[in-house]
């Protein structure tokens, strides 16, 4: 349904969610599905075509198609009798986890998808604001992820089996030199799957721990903005092809995004800042002593900057606040 969207979408130059559906949604009728169906293929296909457009303005690209078989729905979820039930009378067992979780209190299912080996499910949750009380600041190293918080207390997450199990899996792709593309990519996602699976857990344990360290003590959380951060050793600096390769499996931004979205659900407020320091002393591994505390060091300096930061600001809409209660107009009564 999705191809078959797209292709319409193609031949009539319709691109947007709306003109699309008008188009397509009857000529879908072929497949004998519920018309929800129908609706979330049309979705998926203009999502597809929104990406098309807004490359082909700059690139040249090749038609647009959905590769991976998978079913999106997102009307009427409902769990009964320890089973996700679909639109059409189709039903899921879940496992005892998964129920667990999707029992909670506030918890609202918003969409379903359905591939070839799994099933995702997508839920909203609400939860209470907390009332923050201090700052955590968090520095994201190669390494490890250390965090000060403005209590005095250090956090230090230890992540260089993450940068060991990828130098591993990347020796292992490296060592297959026959020239066949079909076969070398095969080869790439299967490791890739695997490298994934193995770093993923790590990383959860660390963001889990800091997120969990601010919530119980009530704190701010505070990242730097080191997204370009690559840039300054980019072929050519001096370093070598292997330097350049670990810094490039650096997950520095999966980290912030499960600090992330971890945080909002715990209602924690984040912020990211732009880095004022050196970026090179993120990355300089030729120190065998004192990194610790040099990173330590690094995290209570990030975190003294955005202390001022908010002060400064809180003073300013003080004195915004005065000045407006200042200026009163004629004739005003207190």
């Amino acid at each position: 349904m999705v191809n078959l969207s797209i292709t319409i979408g193609l031949e009539r130059g319709r691109t947007s969610l709306k003109s699309l559906c008008l188009v397509s949604y009857h000529r879908l009728k072929i497949f004998e599905t519920p018309s929800k169906y129908r609706l979330c293929a049309i979705s998926r296909a203009a999502g597809i075509l929104k990406n098309y457009r807004n490359l082909s303005k700059k690139h040249s690209v090749g038609r647009p198609y959905c590769r991976r078989p998978s079913l999106i729905i997102c009307y009427d979820l409902k769990i009964k009798n320890n089973e996700l039930n679909l639109p059409g009378g189709f039903h899921i067992p879940l496992n005892n986890y998964t129920l667990n979780v999707l029992k909670q209190p506030g918890i609202r299912l918003r969409s379903a998808t359905l591939t070839v080996s799994r099933v995702c499910i997508s839920f909203s949750k609400e939860t209470s604001e907390v009332n923050c009380e201090g700052m955590l600041g968090i520095d994201r190293n190669l390494n490890n992820i250390t965090a000060a918080d403005s209590f005095g207390n250090i956090i230090v997450n230890d992540l260089s089996k993450v940068t060991v199990i990828k130098s591993a899996s990347r020796r292992t792709i490296a060592r297959f030199k026959r020239n066949d593309s079909r076969i070398r990519r095969q080869i790439a996602s299967k490791y890739g799957r695997i490298q994934t699976n193995r770093t993923q857990w790590l990383v959860h344990n660390a963001s889990k721990e800091i997120v969990g360290h601010a919530k119980t003590n009530r704190l701010n959380i505070a990242l730097e903005n080191i997204k370009h951060i690559r840039r300054l050793f980019r072929k050519g600096s001096g370093r070598g092809h292997y330097y350049r390769a670990r810094l490039n499996s650096w997950p520095f931004y999966e980290v912030e995004r499960q600090i992330s979205y971890k945080a909002i659900l715990g209602r924690i407020v984040g912020c990211a800042r732009e880095s004022e320091r050196n970026n090179e002393e993120v990355l300089d591994m030729r120190r065998p002593s004192s990194v610790l505390q040099a990173e330590q060091q690094n995290a209570w300096l990030f975190l003294l900057r955005q202390s001022r930061r908010q002060r400064r600001k809180c003073r300013t809409e003080h004195f915004v606040q005065s000045s407006r209660a200042e200026v009163r107009p004629e004739g005003a009564v207190n």
